[in-house]
């Protein structure tokens, strides 16, 4: 990854020392007030911004998050299709 920013006249400023699954920094969530985005992964403040990674989590289990972020993602997916559909992508909640 390193080799492709600095191919592109990039600069790696933060390398995490081990693997990690960082999440909880845009939790998911009702209220704007405490959260970043909605059930959807879609954010209270941008319309039509969506995060689907484990960043919307609001706490971590014991095991891998993969599987969790692939459904939330294929989730999201199919509620972004199903609303540009209907032309209904104005508002940031569902």
């Amino acid at each position: 990854m390193s080799s492709i920013m600095e191919a592109e006249s990039g600069k790696v400023e933060f390398v995490v020392p081990d693997t990690a699954h960082l999440m909880g920094g845009c939790r998911m969530g009702d209220d704007a007030s405490t959260s970043v985005v909605n059930s959807c992964g879609q954010t209270h403040d941008i319309d039509n911004l969506f995060i689907c990674d484990a960043s919307i989590f609001v706490t971590s289990g014991a095991g891998n998050p993969t599987n969790t972020v692939m459904s939330l993602a294929l989730r999201t997916a199919d509620y972004v299709k199903q609303k540009a559909k209907k032309l209904e992508l104005q508002a940031s909640r569902p």
